[in-house]
């Protein structure tokens, strides 16, 4: 048994067995893989713009240098690492095959894996940095002046990187048929199902479990305050609580997001590793794909929440696209003024 590269990081495994009965079931599902590729496509570009675009603005706009946008932006750079991993996903699912060479498939897998362990700690933070706003006001300031949150997101990055690093151990180039060669994850006694759903369980606790029942529990915290309005003679705590509501909205909505798209992620996987799920299943395939697209489709959407969800992002993102739309028509001026 071996953890396949259909699907890339911590993916579904696939007996030895039923190699050639998957293979013959993706061939009916041609068209399928062709509309979920120009569909990755679509996300692709998306995600790469509007992430670059959260990062270009939260560097350069004042008001965006805030503790809780520090958060979205170290996000929006994980968002990145990860969504470069789509054209290796469009030509694993069109050729059924691993075309990059070994290295190139440790290093996949190491980017993708960090991703997973950065972004949900990160997202972790934002819920623990939204409940001392809201819920600890005073607290939250004396925290904020004296710890400097680059160094703790910086220190994410090394764990997240250190937490993937055993895993690269395993990853190896197998051949999966004829003339296809897979990027797997190896594990050992790989004729057990066992060491696989342990990997699978381990995995999905620490990036999926217990981070839920840890922003759960914040999030019920921050809606039971903000549900108990302050006294009318408090109006200035009343407007900042406003304003702790707004953004504590749009983290609320960055994190339910994650929430749907990675659900079903984690709910296969563990099916598949049980042994809950047919490997023989028709099904298996789309699913397996599905449950990935919808990892990057999650990478994809948190610029389009910030858009709508808050004011100064907003602002800043029709400052960036007027600065180029007037760059532009200066130097179309530039270009006539030359040619009369």
């Amino acid at each position: 048994m071996k953890i396949m590269m259909n699907n890339f990081s911590n993916n579904v495994f696939i007996d030895n067995t039923s190699i050639n009965m998957s293979i013959l079931t993706i061939e009916k599902f041609s068209l399928f893989t062709l509309n979920l590729s120009i569909l990755l496509f679509i996300v692709l570009l998306i995600g790469l713009i509007g992430n670059l675009l959260v990062i270009y603005v939260v560097l350069n706009y004042g008001l965006l240098k805030t503790v809780t946008n520090k958060y979205l932006l170290h996000l929006a750079l994980s968002d990145v690492i990860f969504l470069s991993g789509v054209p290796f996903f469009i030509s694993s699912i069109m050729t059924r095959s691993w075309l990059f060479g070994g290295f190139t498939c440790k290093i996949f897998f190491l980017t993708q894996g960090v991703n997973q362990y950065t972004s949900i700690i990160i997202l972790s933070l934002l819920s623990f940095d939204r409940y001392l706003a809201v819920c600890h006001a005073a607290k939250s300031i004396a925290w904020r002046s004296r710890f400097n949150p680059n160094i703790l997101i910086i220190s994410i990055w090394i764990l997240s990187f250190l937490l993937m690093l055993p895993i690269i151990l395993f990853t190896t180039l197998d051949e999966a048929g004829a003339s296809a060669v897979q990027c797997t994850i190896n594990l050992p006694l790989s004729q057990s199902r066992i060491p696989y759903f342990i990997y699978v369980a381990y995995t999905s606790s620490i990036t999926f479990f217990l981070p839920l029942t840890l922003m759960t529990f914040f999030h019920i915290k921050i809606i039971y305050r903000l549900r108990n309005r302050l006294p009318r003679q408090h109006c200035r705590s009343r407007i900042s609580m406003r304003a702790r509501r707004k953004v504590t909205i749009l983290v609320l909505s960055v994190i339910s997001v994650h929430l749907i798209c990675c659900t079903p992620y984690w709910t296969f996987q563990m099916l598949a590793t049980s042994g809950l799920l047919s490997q023989t299943n028709s099904i298996l395939i789309p699913m397996s794909s599905l449950t990935q697209f919808l990892l990057f489709v999650n990478s994809s959407t948190n610029p389009i929440l910030y858009a709508f969800l808050s004011e100064v992002f907003r602002t800043s993102f029709k400052r960036v696209f007027y600065c180029c739309s007037t760059i532009n028509n200066n130097n179309e001026i530039i270009q006539e003024k030359y040619l009369d």
